[in-house]
């Protein structure tokens, strides 16, 4: 059974693929061994549809600075009355 809590340990499990650990920022992008190019809003997302959860994803432009971009994420969702946000910073360097 899914329950609030068990979404956003998934949540968090999936975004944790998108960290980099070197620089400390979580990624748009990840690559798994096979060099197969994953998006962490689809990523997240096709979590969500899985399991019949009902959402809205906002992507908003935060700030541009020498040699990066930050943008926010963030998902709303509502799992049988439980409402839930979770959201990430997303850096583009």
């Amino acid at each position: 059974m899914v329950d609030k809590d068990k979404i956003e340990e998934e949540l968090e499990k999936i975004a944790n693929k998108y960290y980099n650990d070197d620089d400390e920022y979580y990624k748009y992008w990840r690559y798994d061994d096979d060099d197969d190019e994953f998006e962490i809003q689809k990523e997240l997302c096709r979590y969500l549809d899985r399991n019949k959860i009902e959402y809205k994803v906002q992507k908003v432009d935060g700030f541009d600075s020498c040699g990066f971009s930050e943008d926010f994420l963030a998902i709303a969702y509502n799992y049988e009355c439980q409402l839930g946000l979770f959201t990430i910073v997303l850096e583009c360097r």
